[in-house]
């Protein structure tokens, strides 16, 4: 994934983002992850619906951090496609390679409603996750804009993930800058 902001492309702001369903085209998640963290598997989860009568497909692509998602030689991030009957839900797992981070596509029919979720997993099963937002074209922001996001959080314990994601076909370019709670600068403002 790389940074980006500018075209009629993406800035996805993951603490920002609102939970919900997206209807399918091309869809992302931009957390797709299945790592463990002090002993507990973080996975994320994908639900897709056919509010539709037809049975419906959709394809899946994965997109590891820090790569170009749209070179892909071989296809080998991509899963087989899948049939969700008409007036039927499928949960679908396992879409992150093991220890892999990044950012799932889904690519179906606009009948399919989709939403993620991550999930840790421990001994005695999984327990209550957090709901991951999905971007489509309903949520992207246009170049140009200023966002700024409030209550990002880093403790002992808890942290916000923040992602930006280039969902256009040519590169871009962003600034980012951290401020804490006074206004006060946190390092330098990024600028690729």
């Amino acid at each position: 994934m790389r940074c980006a902001l500018a075209r009629p492309l993406a800035a996805l702001v993951l603490a920002l983002a609102t939970a919900g369903a997206a209807s399918a085209g091309s869809v992302y998640v931009p957390l797709a992850k299945d790592v463990t963290v002090n002993g507990i598997r973080y996975q994320t989860q994908v639900w897709v619906s056919n509010k539709g009568e037809e049975a419906r497909r959709f394809s899946s692509y994965f997109i590891p951090t820090d790569t170009d998602g749209t070179d892909r030689p071989d296809g080998s991030n991509s899963a087989p496609d899948f049939t969700v009957n008409g007036r039927n839900t499928v949960q679908l797992t396992d879409f992150a390679p093991v220890g892999g981070v990044g950012m799932l596509e889904l690519t179906g029919a606009p009948q399919l409603l989709i939403t993620a979720k991550l999930v840790p997993i421990v001994e005695d099963g999984e327990k209550l996750g957090a709901t991951l937002p999905v971007i489509s074209s309903d949520n992207l922001l246009p170049a140009n804009t200023l966002v700024q996001i409030q209550e990002l959080e880093r403790t002992d314990t808890r942290q916000t993930d923040f992602v930006l994601a280039n969902l256009a076909q040519t590169a871009a370019s962003c600034n980012v800058a951290a401020f804490r709670f006074d206004g006060s600068a946190i390092g330098v403002a990024i600028v690729p």
